[in-house]
């Protein structure tokens, strides 16, 4: 099934309630299971579970097979100007630490590609307490809801 960003929020919010919803990390190795409690993974996991969910749903989409480049996910598989979707998470209690481009390439990236600065921003904020992390809210921004004023430079991301 194809869907728009906005679908995939409100699919994800509404219907699926996935705020405030808890789930805990192990790691199985053979006949050892070890409870993760760093954040280091975090993001990367909370991406996968998205794509396992988003299948499980039947949504259509493709990964970007070059996991460091924009975007991270393609939600129109017909035309990758279009539908594009970049995932970010941050620890609820620190608050967002992520950049979202560098301001410059990423301006710069705009001349000759001018159709991503219609892109979606997926941003889930996590709390976690031992192995167990809590969804504590879920946002799908466009890059200039997410921009503001710098002390260092005039526009920062």
């Amino acid at each position: 099934m194809k869907v728009s960003a906005e679908q995939l929020y409100k699919k994800l919010v509404n219907d699926y309630k996935l705020v405030g919803q808890t789930g805990r990390i192990n790691f199985t190795l053979k006949d050892i299971t070890v409870k993760i409690e760093t954040k280091d993974t975090v993001g990367n996991l909370i991406q996968e579970w998205l794509k396992e969910w988003m299948k499980s749903e039947k949504i259509d989409f493709e990964e970007n097979p070059q996991s460091q480049t924009f975007p991270d996910i393609f939600l129109d598989t017909t035309n990758y100007k279009k539908g594009l979707l970049e995932i970010k998470t941050f620890d609820f209690d620190r608050g967002p630490g992520f950049d979202l481009a560098n301001f410059d390439s990423y301006s710069n990236s705009l001349l000759t590609n001018a159709y991503r600065i219609d892109s979606d921003y997926l941003i889930l904020a996590y709390q976690m307490k031992g192995s167990e992390i809590t969804i504590k809210n879920i946002w799908l921004k466009k890059i200039w809801e997410l921009s503001g004023g710098s002390s260092t430079y005039p526009l920062k991301v």
